[in-house]
């Protein structure tokens, strides 16, 4: 069964095509990345094992035109794997957020798009950029089943202990602020590996770390085969908690506005950067002296300076 696993971003798709034997055994008869997407200059890079990386350098316009580019670098005569798009069976997509929506991965509907779609305020630069990906390929190969594999379905056994952040709960209630957990499918691959290199056959009564050492650090507790905590992004966030109440993560500001997403609504926090500051017009305070200032200043709209 061959399969073309995609992971778009919001300027760039990375792609690999997998002939599957079952669930462990596969050969990987190509892989690339396409860049640039949409600026005036791109580079497309497609590699196949025990050849010469074959570059192309041109505009991608869109997502559509990128996918189209790698479904025929695929076929072409000299650099291809396939004799036809037709050998193709499915499509994998790496999708980053399923907020509480997906628990595993499923094939992609429209409800299931409608769902992406849903998570986007919590993951803004990936979320929309993979509902291209899907249109593109629905566009290109509109017989073709779509699947979604999510970031964070393997975490979503955490208890609320766990991914409840020492926020107001409103934050929860209104725009979705908890952890969430990411590179689930990583920490899925890890936990069970290790448990085949440790010749134990079943999960249950184990308890394993497992650590996702990247551009972006994770690190999740395993406990018998499913996820019981999960830590993201290097940062300690149980000690930021006791010291700011505030859960480190990658945007802005605490609002009563309705209109602003939830990515807005989670402040960011860094241990190197010290004392995080608000700041409105010409005033400024630290955010760390009190923490109730956190929630009266957040509410009149102070912005985390980043």
């Amino acid at each position: 069964m061959i399969i073309l696993v995609l992971n778009c971003g919001s300027s760039s798709i990375k792609y690999q095509v997998l002939d599957m034997k079952n669930e462990s055994d596969y050969n990987l008869l190509a892989k690339g990345l396409v860049e640039r997407i949409g600026m005036e200059e791109g580079d497309i890079t497609h590699s196949v094992p025990g050849h010469d990386k074959y570059k192309i350098h041109k505009k991608v316009a869109d997502h559509t035109e990128g996918i189209k580019d790698v479904l025929g670098l695929l076929t072409d005569d000299e650099h291809g794997v396939l004799k036809s798009l037709d050998q193709i069976e499915a499509v994998g997509h790496r999708v980053v957020h399923g907020g509480e929506y997906f628990t595993q991965s499923c094939i992609i509907d429209n409800r299931v798009k409608e769902g992406i779609d849903k998570c986007s305020s919590l993951a803004p630069l990936h979320n929309p950029a993979n509902i291209k990906g899907v249109n593109a390929v629905k566009a290109l190969l509109p017989e073709i089943p779509q699947v979604g594999v999510f970031d964070t379905a393997f975490h979503q056994t955490m208890p609320d202990y766990a991914y409840m952040y020492a926020t107001p709960y409103e934050l929860y209630e209104k725009y979705g602020v908890r952890r969430y957990g990411f590179h689930g499918t990583s920490h899925r691959y890890v936990s069970r590996r290790v448990l085949d290199y440790l010749g134990i056959d079943k999960a249950e009564g184990t308890k394993v770390i497992t650590c996702h050492i990247g551009n972006g650090a994770s690190i999740a507790a395993v406990k018998n085969g499913t996820l019981d905590e999960a830590v993201l992004d290097k940062n300690v966030h149980r000690i930021l908690e006791l010291v700011v109440k505030c859960f480190s993560y990658k945007n802005y500001k605490f609002t009563n506005r309705p209109d602003l997403t939830a990515h807005r609504a989670m402040a960011r926090t860094s241990a190197a950067e010290g004392a995080i500051l608000l700041k409105n017009d010409n005033e400024t305070l630290p955010f760390s002296k009190d923490v109730k200032n956190v929630a009266i200043y957040g509410k009149t709209g102070y912005e985390v300076i980043p």
